[in-house]
């Protein structure tokens, strides 16, 4: 089986090409910059990489044609939220037209290719009480850029799947950590302070934003198996949570982190950490995942956090 995976050189696509290398899948995948390839480091010689950017139609279209997978995984995009409000229109160009090059590419090569579009939970927006867990058949609002940009790729991904005929399942994923996680996401940025503060790196305080917002945290090592199983068992033009179904505050996350080291250190809070609309409590409904699938998340938090550490404990000591 060829899967290709875009993005393949970041957090989740890393873990997801090992995932499928050990189930015996040849592994290509698409990355913006040849020399950025630390997270793959290790698998980089069972894979084949191509350079290159989503935006560019007619490249991506000349490297499908030269692959020809069987499957798509498509990973890449611009992810981070606070970052969206600040590069808006990259974050549109880059999570909508790169995914319109993706299925038009498939669809005029006329590949047989299975295709999972990964979107966010960020999709939702601000869901009312009564609605939590959140399942699939909530509507969209999104408030941030990156929200915005995820439910247009999605809307744009169905219409494919169901006007032009090619097999495509859409993820909503909620938040997923884990180790190798960029550390301008909340999980990592503290394991990567923390760290820091124990090597000496930075003086013995961790900069927080809202701690009081809570979110439904998954181990990424978890949601590549979701997003496999997905490819096999999810039907197409249909869309499906990933998550956890759990709701973690931000300052149980930051207080089991800290309960890793013996290093005293003070909590102070960075009002550059805080977004311009944030949400205090997301948390889905995975019962249609579980239902299609059999998936369900084996890792418990508390071990993923741990592992998060430890990771980042190893990268500051060189």
């Amino acid at each position: 089986m060829k899967a290709f995976i875009t993005g393949i050189n970041g957090f989740v696509g890393s873990h997801l090409s090992e995932f499928l290398l050990g189930r015996g899948y040849d592994v290509s995948g698409l990355i913006l910059e040849k020399n950025k390839t630390e997270k793959i480091s290790g698998i980089i010689k069972d894979i084949h990489l191509f350079e290159g950017d989503v935006k560019d139609y007619g490249l991506l279209k000349d490297v499908l044609e030269e692959n020809r997978p069987e499957e798509v995984y498509h990973l890449a995009g611009l992810s981070h939220v606070q970052h969206s409000w600040k590069n808006e229109w990259e974050t549109y160009r880059v999570n909508f037209l790169g995914t319109y090059n993706l299925l038009e590419a498939i669809k005029e090569l006329g590949l047989k290719t299975k295709i999972l579009i990964i979107g966010s939970s960020d999709e939702y927006g601000r869901v009312q009480p009564d609605q939590l867990p959140t399942g699939e058949e909530y509507p969209l609002m999104p408030l941030s850029p990156y929200g915005v940009s995820k439910a247009c790729q999605e809307l744009l991904a169905l219409r494919y799947a169901r006007s032009e005929g090619i097999d495509i399942v859409a993820v909503r994923a909620f938040n997923h950590t884990g180790p190798g996680q960029e550390p301008y996401f909340v999980c990592s940025d503290f394991a990567k302070q923390i760290a820091e503060a124990e090597k000496g790196l930075r003086a013995p305080k961790i900069y927080v934003g809202d701690l009081r917002s809570e979110r439904d945290f998954t181990d990424v090592r978890d949601v590549v198996e979701a997003y496999y199983l997905l490819l096999k068992k999810g039907k197409s033009g249909e869309v499906y949570n990933v998550c956890s179904g759990k709701a973690f505050s931000i300052r149980w996350v930051l207080d089991r982190l800290l309960s890793f080291t013996d290093k005293v250190i003070t909590i102070e809070e960075d009002t550059k950490k805080l977004r311009p609309v944030d949400i205090t409590m997301r948390v889905g409904d995975n019962r249609k995942i579980r239902e299609t699938t059999g998936w369900q998340p084996v890792i418990p938090l508390e071990k993923t956090l741990e592992d998060l550490y430890k990771y980042w404990q190893k990268k500051v000591s060189g």
